[in-house]
Parts: C-alpha cells; structure tokens; sequence
C-alpha cells in the first residue's frame, strides 16, 4: 500500500507532466484551443490533489472525485503567496 506522501508525489509528478503538456500544445496553431485547456484543468486538479493529500481526512475520497479545484484552490493560492511573500 503507498502512503500519502507516495499518493501526493505521484499526483504532483502527474501535474507537472499535464502542465508541460499543455504548454506544448497550447503554441500548436493545428491543435483545437480545447485540448490544452482540457490539459491545463487536469493539470491543476492534480495539483490541488497533491497539495491536499497528505493531510486531507479521508484521502481515498481524493482519488475518485473531481470537484477538488472549486473548494480547494483559492485557499492553496493564498497559502502559497503568503509563503511566497515572506521570502
């Protein structure tokens, strides 16, 4: 069984993968405007996922839902610019 901080590095690695693919894509005049956006979306739920793994109640529940972003991600952005902002 992996532990939550196996589960949150994966999920990070798996963001940083869908957001260099969308970086690729998006300067793809053939590609339809859609497909990197889909990628970009996948990219930050995965984010927010790896941020809230490690310490979320029930943990299991993060793998199979896809509403994470709303709820999660103006408080992730917070958290990191305050951090941010103190260097």
């Amino acid at each position: 069984m992996s532990s939550a901080a196996d589960w949150s590095r994966a999920y990070a690695r798996q963001a940083k993968a869908d957001w260099l693919a969308y970086d690729r894509l998006l300067l793809d005049p053939d590609v339809p405007s859609s497909e990197p956006l889909h990628l970009l979306q996948m990219a930050v739920e995965k984010f927010v996922k790896a941020h809230l793994y490690p310490n979320h109640p029930d943990p299991g529940f993060l793998q199979h839902t896809h509403s994470v972003i709303e709820k999660h991600l103006p408080t992730i952005f917070r958290n990191v610019s305050s951090t941010l902002s103190k260097d």
